[in-house]
């Protein structure tokens, strides 16, 4: 399957593993709702995740606020 990018990871976001994301799609509020899952693409990190399922979303300064499943704190 060809792989899509619907947004960059910019940094995480508190203490309980929200990350901000920039979106790279025309259509955000569609795309990031909780339930879908999202493949990683680059190295993997520490814990060696390579999907992500959304939890929650929120727009916050012109990114977006994600929290998924399998994060659960800023450490992971």
């Amino acid at each position: 399957m060809d792989e899509i990018v619907v947004g960059r990871l910019r940094k995480a976001h508190g203490l309980e593993g929200e990350i901000l994301v920039s979106p790279e799609t025309g259509d955000p509020e569609l795309v990031f709702v909780p339930g879908r899952e999202f493949g990683l693409s680059g190295s993997p990190g520490p814990s060696g995740i390579r999907s992500l399922t959304l939890r929650t979303a929120r727009p916050h300064r012109g990114g977006f606020l994600l929290r998924f499943e399998e994060i659960v704190d800023r450490s992971q």
